[in-house]
């Protein structure tokens, strides 16, 4: 056990580090997932879940705090690594109640447009357009009801 012990805190910088360099990216990569899905959902007006990379951002951020901690002071690194996993952990439950709340948000405002746009077909289109021969008899037969019940009304 002292071997492992002293193995650790020689090599405290060579595997601590790499781990720091790690959360910087994630949050980065979580970051750039989010502005994908901004600019997606603002050009299609589709809702996309963002729940979990909010529960990455709060994860990593977190656990960064302890790995640069762990950095800093290396005598006490045992206590920061565990406080590492317990920000990590904190982060997590963070993270996920505000992908949560921002993806109830979304689903709002998305169930909203889509209720918007429907209405908005509604109102405008009364007989659903046909292609082909199908339309141009619908066409027809549409004009020949409509001229016969004015000529009823006319008599």
């Amino acid at each position: 056990m002292d071997k492992i012990i002293h193995f650790l805190t020689e090599n405290l910088y060579s595997y601590m580090v790499p781990i720091c360099i790690f959360c910087v990216y994630r949050i980065a990569v979580c970051f750039m997932e989010l502005g994908r899905i901004k600019t997606l959902r603002e050009k299609k007006g589709v809702f996309r879940s963002v729940r979990s990379q909010y529960t990455e951002i709060g994860t990593f951020t977190l656990a960064l705090v302890g790995g640069i901690l762990t950095c800093l002071i290396p005598k006490l690194w045992f206590v920061f690594i565990l406080l590492m996993f317990a920000l990590g952990f904190i982060g997590f439950r963070i993270g996920r109640n505000k992908g949560t709340e921002t993806d109830n948000i979304y689903r709002e405002v998305a169930l909203e447009m889509k209720k918007m746009e429907t209405d908005e077909l509604d109102g405008h289109e009364e007989h659903p357009a046909l292609s082909g021969a199908a339309g141009l008899i619908q066409d027809f037969s549409i004009d020949f009801e409509d001229t016969t019940a004015k000529d009823a009304e006319d008599e």
